[in-house]
Formats: C-alpha cells, structure tokens, sequence
C-alpha cells in the first residue's frame, strides 16, 4: 500500500466518521426536541436510549450538551409555572419521587457495570486469544523499533546540526563576498571618475 493510498483512506474514514457524528447529532437532537414537545421528564439515559448514542456523546458534544440543558431549563419552568396553582407537593409525591430517582441512578449504575465489564471481557478475551511467546515477541519487536526510531531520530538530529552549521558557515561566506563586491564596486567608482574628468 502506497503513500497515497494510506492517505486516502484515511480520507474516506475521517469523512465517514463526520458523516456518522452528523447522523447521531441529528437524531440525538430529534429525541431532545421530541421529549420537549411531549413535555416529558428530560434525562441522559432515555436520549442515549432512544437515539442510539452512548451516553458520552451526548456530555462531550457543545451542540447536544447546550440542547440538553435548554430542554431541562424549559421544562423546569413549565413545571414550575403549571405547579404554582396546585398545592404543595404532598410527602407521598416527593417520596415517589425520590424513589423513582433512585430507580434512575440504580439502572444508570447497572448499564456502567455492564459496559464496563464488557470491556474487561474484549481486552481479556483478545489477549487470551493470543499465546504468551507471541505477545513477548510482539513486545520485543515494539521494543526494537522503538530502539531503532530513536537511533534515527538521533542521527537526523545530528545531520540537521551538521546543515545548520553548514549553513552558518554559508551565510558567513555570502556576507563576506557581499562586503569584497561592495569594496570593489566603492574602489572602481573613484577610478572611473578620474578617467572621466
């Protein structure tokens, strides 16, 4: 595989993957906006749910992240507005509540649990695929490649040093041969004017 093939490659991935995050942002902020016209409770799991996207998408991208947050101030204030004529919210209400909040937390804890066991899984089943003398060999290999850009590294540090005074000692002899011409040039001047006059 040549240069430009690897280059493009790596182009048609980087703008499959742009395409791919454009499409998760759109249905991501469909779900936001569809909760929000609905009027229904906005929260992380339930967009992660049912827009298809981990729940990290949505905290690191500005766009879903700030939709979020307007979602959630919007549908405060609406509660807010909509609770004012009723009365104070009774114990039994704020109980459920509470209990429906802990039912939440519980299952957000649960889906991290599992995802997180599901990695140790993969990166354990991927190294226990693969026999210990070949993984030793791998490492060893790393290893002596690593050794090896380091000792190019170093002799390309060295020839840039050698060029650099290469081209110090350059820059010196052009100035100097600068200084001769414009001597030469200020000794044949006075020369000429007597030959004129």
């Amino acid at each position: 595989m040549t240069a430009d093939d690897r280059d493009i490659r790596t182009q048609r991935l980087i703008a499959s993957r742009r395409r791919d995050s454009a499409d998760k942002l759109r249905r991501t902020l469909t779900v936001i906006a569809d909760l929000s016209s609905t009027g229904e409770r906005i929260n992380i799991s339930e967009i992660s749910r049912r827009a298809g996207v981990s729940p990290w998408f949505i905290y690191n991208t500005v766009a879903i992240r700030t939709a979020v947050e307007r979602a959630t101030e919007e549908h405060s204030h609406t509660e807010t507005r909509s609770s004012a004529g009723r009365t104070s919210a009774t114990a039994d209400s704020l109980h459920t509540e509470l209990l429906m909040a802990r039912e939440e937390v519980r299952a957000l804890r649960e889906d991290r649990g599992k995802l997180v066991r599901k990695v140790q899984l993969l990166l354990g089943g991927q190294l226990e695929h693969v026999p210990q003398e070949k993984l030793l060999s791998r490492i060893h290999d790393l290893e002596r490649i690593a050794a090896d850009l380091r000792s190019e590294g170093e002799s390309e540090r060295r020839r840039a040093d050698a060029m650099s005074v290469q081209l110090d000692e350059l820059q010196d002899e052009l100035t100097a041969a600068r200084v001769a011409l414009k001597r030469m040039v200020q000794s044949a001047s006075p020369a000429r004017r007597t030959a004129n006059t």
